[in-house]
């Protein structure tokens, strides 16, 4: 339970940055989308992942042992496995500017749904045990999504040396997918405990680097955000200060220039009646 715990908190630290960084921060929509993925993400694994081992510890849930859906977890990460996978084949879409590229991750994206709706209705394990060929053909779409993305960012011509915030987010998938591979492609024959420890530090491990990646990525894009508005708000404080320096000088010369035009007004009469009198 401590490792589900600890997996479960780095979700929930991911979330919270990402919920500060939207608040605090403009962003486009994708990003929105991938903070309310990361609190879908917490909350279905706190919750309904968890159900089997709330069923033992509660006593009110206990009618739901009878229901076999219920012995397991299996079917709720099948069913994430869909939305996890079709949320960052979308996400790195929206990020990528070459058509291209575009085009090949919506094939992607319809390889995808297609490859898990025929699972779904042929094999009859879909609630018994992970399908592993959709998810390691999930493994392929995300992985060549995110090369796709770098290169992407290589030849955009606007190409800066700050690292963006997707960049962060396809590092830890990245490297979350590499360290989660050799779960999927031995889980089925685990015959010791310690091979079930090594397996899931792996997990455990490729849960931090994902979820660490994002949530620097979002403090770090917070900072500079935060920085660009105090910058801005600078910049407008001495415009405005400059401004003000102007009018007053404006008014300055103008009420000078009036005293002057009076003061020779009123000499110009006095010398007229002065030539007058005499």
């Amino acid at each position: 339970m401590l490792f589900s715990t600890t997996i479960v908190i780095l979700e929930l630290i991911a979330s919270i940055a990402g919920t500060i960084y939207i608040v605090k921060c403009s962003t486009n929509k994708s990003i929105r989308l991938l903070t309310y993925f990361l609190w879908f993400t917490f909350f279905m694994e706190s919750t309904i992942g968890h159900l089997p081992y709330y069923i033992d510890q509660f006593d009110f849930l206990e009618n739901l042992k009878k229901y076999a859906l219920f012995d397991n977890s299996i079917w709720v990460y099948n069913i994430y496995g869909i939305i996890s996978g079709l949320f960052y084949l979308y996400f790195f879409e929206q990020q990528i500017r070459l058509p291209w590229f575009k085009k090949i991750l919506r094939v992607f994206i319809f390889f995808h749904l297609s490859f898990y709706c025929f699972s779904l209705i042929s094999n009859g394990t879909f609630l018994e045990k992970l399908e592993i060929p959709p998810i390691l053909l999930d493994f392929f779409f995300i992985t060549t999504a995110i090369f796709l993305y770098f290169l992407d960012q290589i030849y955009d011509d606007s190409i800066t040396l700050t690292i963006k915030l997707p960049a962060f987010i396809g590092i830890g998938m990245l490297l979350f997918n590499v360290l989660d591979l050799p779960i999927l492609l031995l889980q089925e024959n685990i015959n010791s405990q310690n091979t079930i420890v090594l397996l899931r530090c792996f997990l455990l491990i490729g849960c931090l680097f994902l979820y660490i990646s994002i949530t620097i990525g979002f403090l770090l894009h917070l900072k500079n955000q935060s920085k660009k508005m105090k910058k801005k708000g600078y910049s407008f404080w001495k415009q405005k200060q400059k401004f003000l320096r102007e009018k007053t000088a404006v008014t300055l010369k103008n009420k000078l220039k009036h005293k002057i035009n009076t003061y020779a007004s009123f000499i110009n009469q006095s010398i007229i009646l002065t030539k007058q009198n005499g």
